[in-house]
C-alpha cells in the first residue's frame, strides 16, 4: 500500500508541476532575451557591426554625451507604452577626415534576435550624443538617415 501510495504522490507531483508549466508564461517571451550580449531591457553599442565585436557600452536609461567609438547600436529593450524606442543622434567618422550626421529611431527587439528595425550599423565609427527612450517611431524615421558628407 505505501508503495502505491508513494507512486500516486510522485504522479500527483508531476501533473502539477506541469499544470503550472502550463499556467505560467515563460520568462523567454518576445522582448525578455539576452540577445549578443545585450540584457533585456537595454539599449546595446558594439566595436563591430551587425552587433559583433564587444559591447562598448550599455544602459537602461537613456544617455548623452559618450566618448565610445561604435559601429552598430541595439534596442533590446522591452514593450512599454512611450517608452521602448531608441531615438539617437551622433557624428559618423570615416576615418580619412570626412564625418557624416547620422539618427534614427530603433524599434524594440521582439525576440530571441535582433529584428531589423531594432538595431542599426555604421559605415564607419560613429560617436553617439543622444539615445534617448521614447515613443512609437514617426512614419518618417528610419532606423538610420545619414547626413551629407563634411569635412571638420
Amino acid at each position: 500500500m505505501a508503495k502505491h501510495l508513494r507512486a500516486w504522490t510522485a504522479a500527483a507531483a508531476t501533473t502539477a508541476a506541469a499544470a503550472a508549466l502550463v499556467a505560467v508564461p515563460g520568462t523567454a517571451q518576445a522582448g525578455n532575451s539576452t540577445v549578443k550580449g545585450c540584457p533585456s531591457g537595454y539599449v546595446c553599442a558594439y566595436d563591430g557591426t551587425g552587433l559583433s565585436g564587444s559591447i562598448v557600452r550599455k544602459t537602461e536609461g537613456s544617455w548623452t554625451a559618450t566618448g565610445y567609438k561604435v559601429k552598430s547600436l541595439f534596442n533590446n529593450g522591452r514593450a512599454q507604452t512611450g517608452a521602448d524606442h531608441i531615438r539617437y543622434k551622433g557624428i559618423i567618422s570615416y576615418g580619412d577626415g570626412w564625418y557624416a550626421t547620422v539618427k534614427g529611431c530603433l524599434h524594440y527587439s521582439t525576440g530571441s534576435a535582433a529584428d531589423a528595425d531594432s538595431y542599426a550599423s555604421f559605415p564607419g565609427r560613429a560617436r553617439i550624443s543622444t539615445a534617448t527612450w521614447g515613443g512609437e517611431c514617426g512614419s518618417g524615421e528610419e532606423t538610420r538617415e545619414i547626413g551629407p558628407r563634411f569635412r571638420a
